[in-house]
Parts: structure tokens; C-alpha cells; sequence
């Protein structure tokens, strides 16, 4: 009965031993697909002008991301980017650098000024000018874009369609030509 009991007991933890290895193993296996920080450093400042000055790994709804801190001519940013994949999840600014010039830029007399639209005359921006922003910002084809209020600011959110298929939605400040978002969609 006692050797009966033994072999129950060892059998179990021999189970349990099992298990535990397992799950380390599998651990380990999944730590090394994770894109390395310098990595995925270099990535974020070849695909974004400016430079990453500050990169953590943290959990993003379950998932591990890099949360990186971007600093461009155009401002501060952060950019959350899947650990794994490298894919963009989310991009926000922290702070936007806006240039307003102490004068307007002179205009030749052969340029005639060209007269903008009843339907962007309120705006600082055309729909072209958005357009040629977002797709400055974000390499692909123009697939749409619209005209919102967000916060109370007005903006163009201009959709692309990237070559690896993603959908991609800027925000552009139809007043200054900032790019407030960039929304990547799966």
C-alpha cells in the first residue's frame, strides 16, 4: 500500500516537472522572436524622421510592445509597436512644434494666387495639401479622405492603403497642416 502511494507521488511529480519545463521552454522560445530594442530602434528612425529617445518594452493588452518616444522637426511623439511583429499599434503626439513664420513668403507677380474652393476656404489647408501630407507621413495609395471635427479642432483624416495592406488613417489639422494621428488598422 505504502510503495502504491510512492509511486503515485512520484508519478505526479514527475507530471508537475513535466509541466514546469514545458512552460519554461516555451517561454524562452517565445522571448526569442521578440525583435531585439536596438532593432526595433533603428526601424522606428528609418520609417520616421527624427530620433528615438527613449524605448521601453511594456504590455499592451496582453501583448509585449515597445513604447518609444520619437523627437522630429514637427514634434514629440510616442509609438507603441508590437514586440513581435514590429507593426505600428498606435502613434500619438506629445507635443507638436508649429512654425509660424514672421512673414508671409513674398509672391511673384507672374504667380497668380490661385483661389481656393468655397468648400476649403475656411480652412488653412486644402484637401490636396492633406492629402500630400499623409501620404508623406505614411508610404502608400490615397484611398479617401474626409472632413471631421475632433475636439472641437477641425481636421482631415485621410485614409491610405499601405503595399503590405494595412489601412492606415492620418489626422491632419486642417488649420496648420500638423499631422495630429496616425491609426494603424489591421
Amino acid at each position: 500500500m505504502r510503495q502504491r502511494k510512492n509511486m503515485w507521488l512520484l508519478l505526479g511529480l514527475l507530471i508537475l516537472l513535466l509541466v514546469i519545463a514545458s512552460v519554461q521552454l516555451w517561454t524562452a522560445e517565445k522571448e526569442e522572436n521578440q525583435i531585439p530594442r536596438d532593432t526595433m530602434k533603428k526601424t522606428l528612425e528609418s520609417r520616421y524622421a527624427g530620433s528615438i529617445t527613449s524605448i521601453v518594452l511594456v504590455d499592451e493588452a496582453g501583448k509585449a510592445a515597445y513604447k518609444s518616444v520619437l523627437q522630429g522637426k514637427t514634434g514629440t511623439y510616442e509609438i507603441r509597436a508590437d514586440a513581435y511583429s514590429g507593426h505600428i499599434l498606435h502613434i500619438s503626439p506629445l507635443q507638436i512644434h508649429v512654425n509660424h513664420p514672421s512673414e508671409p513668403p513674398p509672391v511673384k507677380p507672374s504667380d497668380p494666387a490661385k483661389p481656393q474652393s468655397s468648400e476649403n476656404a475656411a480652412y488653412g489647408i486644402s484637401l490636396e495639401q492633406a492629402k500630400a501630407i499623409a501620404l508623406k507621413q505614411v508610404e502608400g495609395v490615397f484611398d479617401g479622405i474626409e472632413i471631421e471635427e475632433v475636439g472641437g479642432a477641425v481636421v482631415y483624416e485621410v485614409e491610405v492603403d499601405t503595399p503590405n495592406g494595412q489601412e492606415v488613417k492620418v489626422q491632419v489639422d486642417a488649420h496648420t497642416g500638423v499631422v495630429l494621428s496616425v491609426l494603424w488598422e489591421d
